[in-house]
């Protein structure tokens, strides 16, 4: 049986991927993550401001807003798919309540919603995940010209 995911609205077969060039090692290394395919799918989105001002990105339960100009780095968007994860696992009001408790309580260094997410950054299935949503957001920014040429 093969196995396939969706990205971005396309059917990928998993069974013949091949890693991008120079990760090969890595990729080995750290299988994906089957529990990877029971993710929802999430929708990134430039923008120019957020609030608070200092934020690079925020999460929402499907989609994860980038201020414009903030390099979208793996790292960064494993740390904002560890929040995506903990809407889903809280619900919509308990972590909208807890966030902004835990802020007053805390600050942002130390929230423990922060802490998680931070330390989920550094976690193979969200990194893998990450790096999924990237590979389907360079595709789909594809010039069609160069995928024209790349099937001739």
């Amino acid at each position: 049986m093969a196995l396939a995911v969706s990205v971005a609205g396309k059917r990928q077969d998993l069974a013949g991927a091949k890693p991008r060039d120079g990760a090969a090692e890595q990729d080995e290394a750290q299988p994906l993550d089957a529990a990877l395919l029971l993710r929802p799918r999430v929708r990134l989105r430039r923008v120019p401001w957020l609030i608070p001002g200092w934020a690079r990105a925020q999460a929402w339960p499907r989609l994860i807003l980038i201020r414009r100009g903030v390099p979208l780095t793996e790292a960064l968007l494993a740390h904002e798919l560890a929040h995506v994860d903990q809407w889903r696992r809280l619900g919509a009001l308990a972590f909208v309540w807890r966030y902004c408790l835990d802020f007053y309580r805390y600050g942002y260094a130390a929230h423990p919603l922060e802490e998680e997410a931070r330390a989920a950054a550094t976690e193979p299935r969200y990194r893998n995940w990450a790096r999924l949503l990237l590979q389907a957001q360079d595709r789909d920014k594809a010039p069609v010209a160069a995928n024209l040429s790349e099937a001739t």
